[in-house]
């Protein structure tokens, strides 16, 4: 007998519960050795998108959801010159029905691929329909570096401040810098409440600040976004594990073949086909790599003095999901000139015990009760003395290396990860500066400033609109102390 091969793709036949099957008879030849070759899809690397960065029965992509598109050891995925091909799917844990957890993981599928090409408008929509209120406004506000204090969802000055500072950075365009966008509310008042108007420019700011801005060519072309219900828990984990709310982003190096086959449907879990296995699609296993483990992550860590004066909010979005370990600890730092310097190795002693934090949101929060006679805000308690002559002079002069500074900062440790922060200071862009002669502020007015480092710092000022003020233009970094450039500071008291 003569040999007879046949080849077919995986892909061409059909994936149901007891495995492939064919969708019609196979052409077999009477007297031939029949030899069937199955080829099998090439996995796709999938990015985790907030392993329990969701909260429970909420597709609210929370900042812990969003690390994937923001963590710099996973942006070789999202290389545009690559032009790779992105697939979203949306996951959730088994404590609902099976339909129920399919329309969640779809959403989480939708808010997702929406902060991946940068439109807010499924945002809005899902906002509307789950209600979401003002823990998710805080945490916004807090990703978008305006910090509203403890995410607890309830009202109060830090709170209010957080949403004024929010709307005067929106009016400015702060937000919208990298995109091709104009704040799409450009008559917001500045008045500190988070009504309906003010939240649909947070969404806006949220979608538009964190998006890498995916072309809508390299999305997939037939299932940009399926919703996977239970189905698919982490390998290693649970079924009903908090870690199963959570995206999974794929990247197709190029489109795959086929790939207007697969048996996702909108709406309908039981066009899924699973079986007994721990991931329970078959089209899913067959098609996905997504790792066990991903790395955790803490960034932007702040200090925020609360009310009395004797407490200080110390806080870090992080990739940890509500409910997981995480602890906080003060230090003085050793010697510094910059950031360079402020290092594990470089920690002088524990100015406070280990403080057991609380992650919400994406937001790892803890509330310090100060030691009598320290604040980390008394700047003159680890400044250097001022040379204010010499700095009126020169901006540009650094700081004597021979007095170096030992500021505080703070350690946060959980998931594996730690992360130092810089010492306490105020964002150069939330700054300003009131002008003595009552003029409005005007082009090419400077200031100087000392950052949290000591170092001076020359600060250029843009105009804000018929105020007698100044905003300074960096957002990036902080400063501890601000002047106007021609008018003499007042000297403060010098470090002994």
């Amino acid at each position: 007998m003569s040999p007879r091969t046949l080849t077919i793709h995986a892909d061409q036949l059909e994936y149901t519960s007891e495995g492939l099957r064919t969708p019609e008879g196979l052409p077999l030849e009477v007297g031939a050795h029949n030899e069937l070759v199955l080829e099998r899809p090439v996995l796709a690397p999938a990015v985790p998108l907030g392993r329990g960065g969701f909260g429970h029965d909420s597709a609210f992509p929370s900042p812990a959801a969003l690390f994937g598109l923001l963590h710099p050891t996973l942006q070789p995925l999202l290389e545009p010159d690559a032009r790779p091909i992105y697939q979203l799917y949306g996951h959730a844990q088994s404590s609902g029905t099976e339909a129920h957890n399919k329309a969640l993981s779809e959403r989480r599928a939708e808010v997702v691929l929406a902060m991946l090409t940068g439109d807010p408008a499924p945002l809005d929509a899902v906002a509307q329909q789950e209600g979401w209120g003002s823990r998710e406004h805080q945490a916004m506000l807090r990703m978008l570096h305006c910090d509203p204090g403890p995410l607890d969802g309830e009202p109060g000055p830090l709170t209010t401040a957080a949403v004024r500072d929010f709307q005067e950075d929106y009016l400015d365009g702060i937000f919208h810098r990298h995109a091709d966008a104009e704040p799409r509310d450009p008559t917001l008042v500045p008045d500190g409440e988070c009504g309906p108007l003010t939240a649909a420019a947070l969404i806006d700011a949220y979608v538009h600040a964190c998006s890498p801005l995916v072309a809508p060519e390299q999305l997939h072309p037939t299932h940009p976004a399926v919703g996977c219900s239970e189905f698919n828990p982490l390998l290693g984990e649970d079924a009903d594990a908090p870690a199963n709310r959570r995206v999974a982003l794929v990247v197709h190096r190029s489109l795959p073949a086929y790939h207007d086959r697969a048996p996702c449907l909108e709406g309908d879990h039981t066009a899924c086909p699973v079986d007994g296995e721990q991931q329970r699609c078959l089209w899913y296993r067959s098609h996905v790599d997504e790792p066990e483990r991903s790395p955790h992550v803490h960034i932007d860590l702040r200090w925020l003095p609360l009310a009395g004066g004797r407490r200080v909010l110390l806080s870090a979005i992080t990739s940890l999901a509500d409910g997981d370990a995480v602890d906080f600890q003060v230090f003085r730092s050793g010697p510094v000139d910059g950031p360079d310097d402020v290092s594990a190795d470089n920690l002088d002693a524990p100015l406070s015990e280990t403080l057991p934090g609380i992650v919400r949101l994406g937001v790892a929060q803890v509330i310090w009760e100060l030691p009598d006679g320290f604040d980390p805000f008394d700047f003159d308690d680890w400044y250097p003395a001022l040379a204010y002559d010499d700095i009126v002079a020169n901006p540009q002069l650094a700081w004597s290396s021979a007095n170096r500074l030992r500021p505080p900062v703070f350690r946060v440790r959980g998931g594996g990860a730690d992360a130092l922060s810089e010492p306490p200071g105020q964002q150069l862009h939330r700054l300003r500066l009131e002008f003595e002669d009552g003029a409005h502020a005007r082009e090419g007015r400077v200031g100087w400033g000392v950052d949290n480092y000591g170092r001076t710092v020359h600060i250029g000022l843009e105009g804000r609109r018929a105020r007698a003020s100044g905003r300074a233009i960096d957002e990036r970094a902080r400063v501890m102390y601000f002047e106007p450039l021609h008018y003499r500071p007042v000297p403060r008291k010098k470090v002994p």
